[in-house]
């Protein structure tokens, strides 16, 4: 006779979660075996297992196998063919005995007394009880042949485990409110109870291109389910905004929200990457406004996060070559760049001009600092409803450009 282990046995259950739609399973049972063989029904386990990546600690087992034929009308009328089965005839309260023949395009059954074939009866069948071997959820049916201990530990992979992280981010005047919510979806075909939760982030190509995010507390995740979990809320964080023109944004820039993460009552690890909403409160009547919706990458632990809100309508660059000159291995070029602020408010811009990679600046007229061997920075103001003008010369060697 089996032995049968199912969740209520477990003692600890450890979920790993990837991204890439699948997860493993690790979890810890009390299970009691005599010291003869047994067979032993693992139940509570995911229909989307890969039987091949079972790992078992604490018994011995020299043969398994998955199985999934669980229970329905056809397959448990299957059961009884050539078997014993009650026909039962609810006007005179009586039952008679009949062995079934076949289920195939109906039912058909033999009296046992006068040995006559009824089909399709229209009398209450009764089946004695359950037949043997047949299961009602996904079980590992193991051969056993000795045990070690009196837990077993069990770990599998499984399709139809993933997460997202999701966040809500309310602007204020000078600082913003930053929710995070990790979305976990399981369809894997089981339920995890009390579970403790492990979300690994990046690629399965190596351990340097993953992050690992452990939940505080254990939770339970039923089959079929979406739950969202909180795992950051930082009431106050200090912001700003800006606008960046580079070689792609050169006449519309894009606004960029950044911001530190991490003061002294953040999560304190990296925050993943997600979808961020961002509202803010209307000034004439305080309602609260979806104003963006963008993504949030994955920052490394104490590097600012920046939110690209999309592109600006109202603050915009043009840009041309004032300058000129062809000298002895080198030409001289200038560049003037205005930039126009519609808006009612002073802006911060962060200005990205390309510059070739054996250019050499010979004068600008802001500060500027080097970014890359083609890129640099120049931050400046713009007042409300004036203009800015960025003066840019530099040298290029044409002997050192030709190579």
């Amino acid at each position: 006779m089996a032995i049968i282990s199912t969740m209520k046995d477990a003692t600890e259950i450890v979920l790993s979660i990837y991204k890439n739609g699948f997860g493993i399973v690790k979890e810890k049972r009390e299970l009691i075996i005599p010291q003869d063989d047994h067979m032993v029904q693992y139940l509570d386990v995911a229909q989307q297992i890969e039987t091949e990546s079972l790992l078992v600690n604490g018994l011995e087992i020299y043969e398994y196998s998955y199985d999934y034929d669980f229970i329905d009308k056809k397959k448990i009328l299957d059961n009884y063919i050539d078997h014993t089965v009650f026909l039962h005839d609810k006007a005179t309260n009586t039952k008679t005995e009949c062995t079934l023949l076949s289920t195939k395009g109906g039912i058909v059954l033999e009296n046992k007394h006068t040995k006559k074939i009824i089909i399709n009866p229209s009398e209450e069948l009764i089946l004695p009880k359950l037949a043997h071997g047949l299961i009602t959820k996904p079980a590992l049916l193991w051969k056993v042949k000795s045990v070690q201990s009196k837990e077993v530990g069990v770990s599998y992979i499984t399709k139809g485990l993933t997460w997202t992280a999701n966040y809500v981010m309310e602007l204020k005047e000078n600082k913003c409110q930053l929710v995070g919510w990790i979305n976990i979806s399981n369809s894997s075909g089981t339920t995890y109870e009390n579970a403790r939760i492990k979300l690994i982030g990046g690629e399965v190509n190596g351990t340097a291109d993953q992050f690992t995010y452990s939940l505080e507390h254990h939770t339970t995740l039923k089959n079929n389910q979406d739950k969202q979990i909180n795992f950051c809320s930082i009431p106050a964080l200090k912001y700003k905004k800006y606008y960046e023109f580079d070689s792609e944004n050169a006449n519309r820039p894009k606004m960029i929200l950044e911001f530190d993460p991490y003061p002294l009552h953040s999560p304190g690890y990296p925050l993943p990457k997600g979808t961020v909403k961002i509202f803010q409160e209307d000034r004439k009547d305080t309602a609260l406004e979806l104003i963006q919706e963008g993504e949030m990458e994955y920052t490394a632990l104490r590097k600012n996060i920046q939110i690209n809100l999309g592109k600006a309508s109202d603050v915009f660059c043009t840009w041309e070559k004032v300058d000129q000159k062809k000298l002895s291995g080198y030409d001289l070029e200038e560049y003037e760049y205005r930039i126009r602020n519609d808006r009612q408010e002073e802006i911060e811009v962060k200005m990205k001009p390309f510059i070739q990679p054996n250019g050499l600046i010979i004068s600008s007229s802001h500060i500027y600092r080097r970014m890359s061997s083609n890129h640099i920075e120049i931050s400046l103001k713009v007042k409300p409803n004036s203009e800015e003008k960025i003066r840019l010369r530099y040298r290029t060697d044409r002997e050192l450009s030709a190579g």
